[in-house]
């Protein structure tokens, strides 16, 4: 199913591995004190600034926090615990398929008080080894696409580069999908990997994709490697 706005994630890696992509990102971390002490029972609000909408996690008892499943965008988070300093973090970026480690320090205080944290240098992605180059909807948008085709943008990727016509199994489909060859961190055609807002968009028989969106369907699309 294509909705509006919606998130595509194209994926190639060595055939030895078997590919489970998504459209969501997620953001982890760990909250101590001043002393280095983890806290548990640490209420965390992340709110998506286009959206309002909120997702609320609670530390366990090693002090970790886990919000899975977040839609790509901007959020604001929010650490509340009683007995200290309620701690923001603003204007933090999601995008599809990234693995955020967002760490705090909590200072004694009343919960009323507050320290906030704006415009912070970027957080690293290091819970996961995947590699890979987000396209977000500013590019698609703006950029000139032949026969508005947004995987002409896919070669905006380093490790990503459009071969010739299809040759083979794949130039049997004709069409534009018979003249989609894209080879993704110098692997073979057949390797590449398709999901649409999560679900498989793969077809079997030519590894090809199978629903090919509008420009104006998509936010961002991914193309992720060393999974």
């Amino acid at each position: 199913m294509i909705r509006p706005f919606g998130w595509f994630a194209f994926v190639a890696a060595i055939p030895v591995l078997s590919i489970y992509a998504q459209q969501f990102g997620e953001i982890t971390g760990t909250a101590t004190d001043a002393t280095g002490a983890v806290v548990a029972g640490a209420v965390v609000t992340i709110t998506n600034t286009n959206t309002q909408q909120v997702r609320v996690a609670t530390s366990n008892d090693s002090g970790v926090y886990l919000l899975p499943d977040i839609l790509p965008g901007t959020y604001n988070l929010r650490v509340e615990k009683p007995g200290f300093k309620a701690f923001t973090r603003t204007g933090m970026e999601v995008q599809v398929g990234d693995a955020i480690r967002a760490d705090f320090t909590l200072q004694l205080g009343d919960v009323t008080q507050q320290v906030e944290v704006a415009g912070a240098a970027e957080l690293l992605n290091t819970e996961s080894s995947t590699m890979g180059s987000v396209i977000g909807s500013r590019q698609i948008v703006d950029l000139p696409l032949n026969g508005r085709d947004y995987l002409s943008l896919v070669t905006l990727s380093t490790n990503a580069s459009q071969e010739g016509g299809g040759t083979g199994g794949s130039g049997l489909q004709g069409g534009v999908r018979g003249s989609t060859s894209i080879s993704v961190a110098g692997q073979r055609l057949e390797y590449n990997h398709y999901t649409l807002d999560g679900a498989e968009n793969t077809d079997p028989n030519f590894n090809s994709y199978i629903i090919h969106p509008s420009v104006d369907a998509l936010q961002e699309f991914k193309i992720q490697t060393g999974i």
